[in-house]
C-alpha cells in the first residue's frame, strides 16, 4: 500500500539554480518552478550519494517535483528516473536560499 502524501506547508518557487549532484543542465530545468513544499529540513541526504547534507532545506514530494518537472523538461526528469533511486525517496529537498515563500492564496502557475 502506498504511503498517503502529507498535506502541503505552502508553496515555493525556484528562483536560481539549486544545488546538487545532478549536472547543471538538469538543475537549470528546476528555475521558475512552484512546488508545494510539505516539511522543513536542517539535515537532508542527497538524492544521487545519499550523502548527508547540512542546511536549510524546503522538501518536496519526489512524485509531485517530478511530475513538474516532467512539464517543463521530460529530458531533465528521466535523468533523474535513470540516476537517483526514486523509489526510495520520499522528499527531493530545495535549499532555501535558491526558493521564494510564494504568498498564502497565490494561485500557482508552474
Amino acid at each position: 500500500m502506498e504511503a498517503e502524501s502529507k498535506k502541503p506547508a505552502g508553496y515555493i518557487r525556484i528562483i536560481s539554480i539549486p544545488g546538487g549532484e545532478a549536472p547543471e543542465w538538469v538543475r537549470e530545468c528546476w528555475m521558475g518552478l512552484e512546488l508545494p513544499y510539505v516539511e522543513e529540513a536542517k539535515t537532508v541526504r542527497s538524492d544521487v550519494s545519499a550523502k548527508k547534507v547540512e542546511g536549510e532545506f524546503y522538501c518536496v514530494d519526489v512524485r509531485e517535483a517530478l511530475n513538474t518537472l516532467t512539464n517543463r523538461s521530460p529530458e531533465a526528469a528521466q535523468w533523474y528516473v535513470d540516476h537517483v533511486p526514486i523509489s526510495a525517496l520520499t522528499y527531493i529537498s530545495f535549499e532555501k536560499n535558491c526558493c521564494q515563500i510564494l504568498p498564502k492564496g497565490t494561485k500557482r502557475g508552474s
